[in-house]
């Protein structure tokens, strides 16, 4: 399955080499936030991005958005392409205290003593970070979660990645797994199709350590910071963190 030939054309009918990448579930998330305060924050993310001079494609992968629905109507006007992949199954057991004894009862790696498992029920739908992969019409893509907030264009940043040959970079994150992971709030990577199917069949067989229970984990079974090119912070662009209340106090305002 490739997204490449859905759509391979910029706005301005011209192929474009990267794009900037997300991803948005019509559901309820872990905090127990809905879909408005998410299409807000895509809202926000997309105009606070076009206001940093970046004139790319913006890709909204997207699942349970009714084509003819007023949040499948916003996207469409926001975004340069929306997508509508079928979310990867995501095989991680049960989670928190358990986790270990699930590992290792199917045969898998288990997280390291003391690590904080946490216990999420909504991987399903970050699965849709792992379609990334797929849009192989692009030579890079930044994928980022919707509460960030761009500070600068990313158009340096990939012209930079791309003379050096960047294949995944990410920031490190130890938080509580007890050993180095990543984040995945901004992922820049290279599409392609073998890598995609690889991380559609670690996801769906639970062939990753279970720590965030969702597909960061699986991600990370394909990309662990050892690999990741640069090193440092692995700060790539200038960007904010922003807290969801802020970001729905501002969307309303």
């Amino acid at each position: 399955m490739s997204l490449h030939a859905v759509d391979a054309t910029s706005t301005t009918g011209m192929p474009s080499q990267f794009a900037v990448a997300l991803t948005l579930a019509n559901g309820t998330d872990h905090r127990g936030f809905g879909p408005q305060l998410h299409l807000c924050r895509v809202h926000g993310l997309i105009t606070g991005l076009r206001e940093t001079g970046w004139d790319g494609d913006v890709v909204c992968l997207q699942h349970g958005f009714a084509v003819g629905g007023a949040g499948m109507a916003m996207l469409q006007r926001l975004c340069t392409h929306v997508y509508s992949p079928p979310l990867i199954p995501f095989d991680g057991g049960p989670g928190g205290k358990r986790a270990v004894e699930h590992a290792r009862a199917h045969g898998r790696v288990p997280p390291p003593p003391g690590s904080k498992v946490q216990v999420r029920h909504d991987a399903g739908r970050t699965s849709l970070k792992l379609q990334a992969w797929r849009l192989t019409q692009y030579e890079l893509v930044l994928h980022t979660d919707t509460d960030v907030v761009f500070t600068e264009s990313p158009s340096g940043m990939f012209a930079r990645a791309l003379t050096d040959g960047v294949l995944f970079h990410a920031q490190r994150q130890w938080g509580g797994r007890g050993y180095w992971g990543i984040s995945s709030h901004l992922m820049l990577l290279r599409p392609n199709a073998d890598i995609a199917s690889i991380l559609a069949a670690n996801s769906a067989s639970g062939h990753f350590v279970p720590y965030s229970m969702t597909a960061t984990d699986v991600v990370e079974s394909a990309f662990p910071p050892t690999v990741i090119s640069s090193a440092g912070d692995g700060s790539m662009i200038a960007c904010e963190y922003v807290r969801v209340g802020y970001v729905w106090a501002s969307m309303k305002a």
